[in-house]
């Protein structure tokens, strides 16, 4: 890993730990849930100014960032490892492998926004609804991401010696192979990361309605747009958070990328 890669990395983390542990220090700035000031209206911490209904911005922005970093990060996670274990199936073309594969290429034709949107509707605005959607919608992508990787590796002298070593092939899998892959899953993890973000942040953008008691980012956009003339800040303070919890990890993948050319 370069040295640019470990610290548009480092940065990353650095946010994510501040987005973290903002929402236990929000007693020290002040309260999110009452309304302070006239709609939209100018001062307040770090002079971002107030909501449509006068609530303070700086206060929301630290509480709205935690489940949008948790929900993104669960959808990454879990997305890649079960695309890791059916790339591993279909590499191996086990039994099934092909009426498998056609399963999950019939997933392709499927919105996945649209079908999101409905889901987090169902479910009175919960992003943690979105996670299985999403992560079900990843997986012929990712499974053929890493079934194309992986396949090679199988046929290759040190996997089967290895195999003749040890008797369990999946302990094989995580000794040999895993290690191999490691920067493979790290790029495409972060770049899971990253769609995740867009994702849920479309979705809730979108259904802003559903959710009338949080304070995630995408929504304070949409809710503060009507007052945008007034006080531009209770829109564009979570438009850049958003930004700014996501663009570190897409240049780390940049970097990684250039780094394997």
């Amino acid at each position: 890993m370069t040295r640019k890669a470990k610290f548009w990395l480092s940065l990353f983390l650095i946010i994510a730990l501040i987005v973290s542990i903002s929402p236990f220090f929000i007693g020290l700035i002040n309260d999110p849930f009452t309304s302070q000031s006239l709609a939209f209206g100018k001062g307040g911490p770090l002079n971002l100014g107030y909501d449509y209904i006068g609530r303070p911005i700086l206060p929301q922005l630290m509480l709205g960032g935690k489940d949008l970093l948790l929900a993104s990060l669960l959808t990454a996670v879990f997305s890649r490892c079960l695309g890791i274990a059916l790339g591993v199936y279909l590499a191996r073309k086990k039994k099934f492998s092909k009426v498998l594969r056609f399963s999950l290429d019939v997933l392709l034709v499927i919105p996945a926004i649209v079908v999101s949107l409905a889901v987090y509707h169902a479910f009175s605005g919960s992003i943690y609804a979105i996670i299985p959607i999403s992560t079900v919608l990843s997986l012929p992508f990712t499974s053929r991401y890493y079934e194309s990787n992986i396949r090679p590796l199988f046929h290759l002298p040190f996997y089967e010696y290895a195999k003749l070593r040890e008797e369990n092939e999946i302990k094989v899998m995580f000794q040999e192979i895993t290690p191999i892959l490691s920067k493979n899953i790290l790029t495409d993890t972060s770049s899971s990361f990253i769609s995740a973000i867009y994702m849920i942040s479309s979705v809730t953008f979108i259904g802003s309605q559903l959710d009338s008691s949080s304070f995630l980012w995408p929504k304070m956009v949409a809710e503060n747009l009507p007052g945008f003339s007034l006080n531009p800040w209770a829109s564009l303070a979570p438009l850049a958070a958003i930004i700014l919890l996501s663009a570190p990890l897409s240049f780390f993948v940049d970097s990684m990328e250039a780094e394997r050319t």
